[in-house]
């Protein structure tokens, strides 16, 4: 038995069917590690220390320094005035961060140095009185 060979055309809808399924992969591979490779920041542009996630439930304080050290300036911390007992949460623990109003940032975003980052923070109440 001999081997079996495609006829002339029928070899070449091949070869150009291998091209397109490699060309497709190649693509496929650049795109994901494009997406996958961290982005550096630009002049006048810094990355967060961590993703968005990472911080919540740590301290409020480390948090800010955390973030003054990777070149964030306009940092603000919000008490939430939200314990009561402090059973569940503590004062201090973080329950939210955002940068220019995204809190679902990752560690390879981007943003200037001024962006405002907010900090909001579990607190009792200021005013609370003791019974």
């Amino acid at each position: 038995m001999g081997k079996f060979k495609l006829p002339e055309s029928g070899q070449k809808m091949w070869n150009d069917v291998v091209k397109i399924v490699m060309l497709v992969l190649v693509l496929a591979i650049v795109f994901t590690a494009a997406s996958v490779l961290p982005q550096k920041a630009g002049r006048g542009e810094i990355n967060p220390p961590a993703n968005a996630k990472d911080f919540i439930g740590m301290d409020a304080e480390t948090v800010k320094i955390r973030l003054e050290e990777a070149g964030f300036s306009k940092i603000e911390l919000i008490a939430l005035d939200d314990l009561k007992f402090g059973l569940f949460d503590k004062e201090g623990e973080v329950e939210e961060v955002s940068i220019n109003g995204d809190t679902s940032f990752k560690k390879k975003s981007v943003f200037p140095k001024k962006a405002a980052v907010r900090i909001q923070y579990h607190s009792f109440p200021e005013n609370a009185e003791e019974k």
